[in-house]
């Protein structure tokens, strides 16, 4: 199943919108962009490249078809994250992948259509499976992306024009408009990147076990071992349901990810049930994964603004992937929570 064409937002013409979409296609047939390497960097992702493992390779197809039911009962077009889409690779190379990525040994990049990850002989394979699947959520999230034509005033002939292209809409982020940004000088900054993160990680939580247990290669146990996951939880006064395995030979384990982000996400998700008893806490997360996927973020937002207020989803927006962003978020939205249902007590 190929990938459904990506809309293209933009002023430029036709011809150019259809020639972004069929560089969106071959990256995604070729499993990377040549356009966006040069030969060196592409000659060293092929030479670089890990073999993948048999885990690996049953983690890209369970998570590729897991993903896919979840698309078509959200009423979807499913479409297929192949293996030549995923690249074991080492540090040095991963660096020039991950780009602005803080401690991220894992990433999607939409202009190579492909999930890089980052290969550590300190770790055990069996560790990358949680990254595939989070990297394919990502990969199948909603898309679409922007191509606009400016006149370049560093050129006598005023028909000379420059071209540029970015994403528009990658899961719940929202880039900056190209023209905005141009005409306004409005500061580049991606919206929403913290919420799409706590999203992406409470999907992955849910399609974890899931994963697993159809799996015959994946060693379970490492998943499912509850009582490891109690015991190192008490020794480090944390829930057993944060942590993805324990690795017995060395004790190592594993964590989900993006903690304050999902702690500001189930705080707006509790708010929403106590203004909505006819719904479930499933049913309201499942609205946002929805939205993840879909694009069509109106309905969560009413939501949040039922709950939180007029201008409140435009706070959550601003919820980033550190640690303050999240946390002065939930507080703002605390307080905003705090004012509505006061008087409703006094």
């Amino acid at each position: 199943m190929e990938r459904p064409e990506t809309f293209v937002h933009g002023n430029a013409n036709e011809d150019r919108k259809k020639e972004e979409t069929e560089h969106i296609k071959k990256a995604y047939e070729k499993g990377y962009s040549s356009e966006h390497l040069s030969r060196e960097d592409e000659e060293k992702l092929l030479e670089a490249e890990e073999l993948k493992t048999p885990t690996d390779i049953e983690a890209v197809d369970l998570a590729n078809t897991i993903t896919n039911d979840l698309l078509v009962q959200y009423d979807l077009t499913p479409f297929d994250l192949k293996e030549n889409n995923v690249h074991v690779i080492g540090e040095d190379l991963y660096k020039k992948f991950y780009r602005s990525l803080k401690n991220a040994d894992a990433c999607y990049q939409a202009i190579h259509q492909a999930v890089f990850i980052e290969h550590s002989k300190r770790r055990p394979a069996e560790e990358r499976v949680g990254k595939i699947l989070h990297e394919t959520i990502h990969f199948k999230g909603f898309q679409s992306d922007q191509v606009f034509e400016f006149q370049n005033k560093d050129r006598k002939n005023s028909k000379d024009k420059i071209v540029h292209t970015a994403p528009f809409r990658e899961g719940l982020k929202v880039p900056p408009n190209l023209k905005q940004m141009r005409e306004n000088s409005v500061p580049f900054y991606v919206k929403f990147k913290g919420l799409n993160e706590a999203v992406v990680v409470e999907l992955e939580k849910k399609l974890l076990p899931i994963l697993i247990s159809r799996a015959r290669i994946i060693p379970k146990e490492l998943y499912f071992d509850f009582s490891r996951k109690v015991e190192v939880a008490s020794a480090e006064n944390i829930d057993p349901s944060e942590i993805e395995f324990v690795y017995k030979e060395d004790q190592g384990r594993s964590y989900f990810g993006y903690q304050k982000q999902r702690d500001t996400l189930n705080f707006v998700v509790d708010s929403i049930l106590q203004d909505n008893p006819s719904l479930d806490r499933e049913k309201v997360m499942e609205k946002f994964f929805r939205a993840y996927f879909s694009g069509h973020i109106l309905e969560i937002a009413r939501l949040v603004e039922n709950s939180f207020g007029k201008g409140s989803f435009r706070i959550l927006s601003n919820m980033d992937v550190d640690h303050e962003s999240s946390e002065t978020v939930k507080m703002v939205l605390t307080e905003r929570r705090e004012d509505r249902v006061q008087p409703l007590g006094a």
